[in-house]
């Protein structure tokens, strides 16, 4: 039984399938751009199967390496960005993006987007950790402050920082984790971290075509479909899951900066950045 694209199933009952073009001459020419799907039900193995004229389904096993991924930009009204990435076999297969107006509906998507499944990480950006010195600098900020001075003026005390992203995305987290125990959380910057993947400053306005672009192949040239920085944000703080829970991003600079000042209203998280 297939499902349409863009519909989940429990991860307990789903497949990583990936479809491949099959060449005139009748032999699979396989691609690394894979269409990637998550889609097969009632079944656990199956041999190549005719699925269209020129294509085949290739593979295989139940869940084994299904994983999905959040990502939260927390904002006020109609600009509170979420997004989740789903990703099979270590490629990255689909994702989803929306701006919703309240953690309420941003709970209520990720509770739709889960459809059931557990996901194993969700990166926020918030501060995820308070400090409690002067003006509530958390040692993590001054760390990157010093260490990216062309975007500091992006780094700020959470004293500073706006109720929507501080306030609210706290209270994302603390959701998160009420409604899926075992989730791990991930505190993002995603305009720092661009600047420090990419050496250039974080502009979506004029440059979201290129940034989008540039997205996508970090996720392994998945398709997206991101119309707002909101989105971006979200996204990218969703595929920095990805790539820290695959152990492609080492530094944790919860530790790095050697933190002892905080409190972690939502539990123990991490603060996973670019090695």
């Amino acid at each position: 039984l297939v499902r349409p694209r863009g519909t989940r199933v429990p991860l307990s009952r789903r497949a990583s399938v990936c479809c491949a073009m099959r060449e005139p001459t009748g032999d699979p020419g396989y691609r690394d751009d894979y269409l990637g799907v998550s889609f097969v039900t009632a079944v656990s193995e199956f041999t190549p199967l005719l699925f269209q004229r020129n294509m085949v389904i290739l593979t295989a096993k139940f869940g084994a390496n299904d994983m999905l991924f959040f990502g939260n930009d927390p904002g006020g009204a109609a600009a509170n960005g979420v997004a989740a990435l789903d990703v099979a076999s270590g490629n990255a297969v689909s994702v989803r993006t929306a701006v919703v107006g309240s953690v309420d509906d941003a709970i209520r998507w990720f509770q739709q987007a889960a459809n059931g499944a557990a996901p194993e990480m969700a990166g926020i950006d918030t501060y995820l950790s308070w400090a409690t010195g002067i003006s509530g600098w958390c040692p993590m900020d001054t760390f990157l402050r010093n260490k990216y001075h062309q975007v500091k003026q992006g780094v700020f005390a959470s004293n500073s920082a706006s109720g929507s992203m501080a306030i609210q995305g706290m209270a994302t987290a603390i959701r998160l984790r009420q409604t899926w125990p075992k989730i791990l959380l991930n505190e993002t910057h995603p305009k720092v971290q661009y600047f420090a993947l990419r050496g250039q400053k974080y502009n979506y306005g004029k440059c979201g075509h290129a940034m989008n672009t540039w997205l996508a192949q970090i996720g392994h040239n998945v398709a997206i479909n991101v119309s707002n920085q909101h989105e971006w944000d979200a996204l990218f703080s969703a595929l920095a899951c990805w790539r820290a829970f695959s152990g492609a991003w080492t530094t944790d600079l919860m530790k790095a900066a050697s933190a002892s000042n905080l409190i972690l209203p939502a539990g123990n998280v991490t603060y996973m950045w670019p090695s």
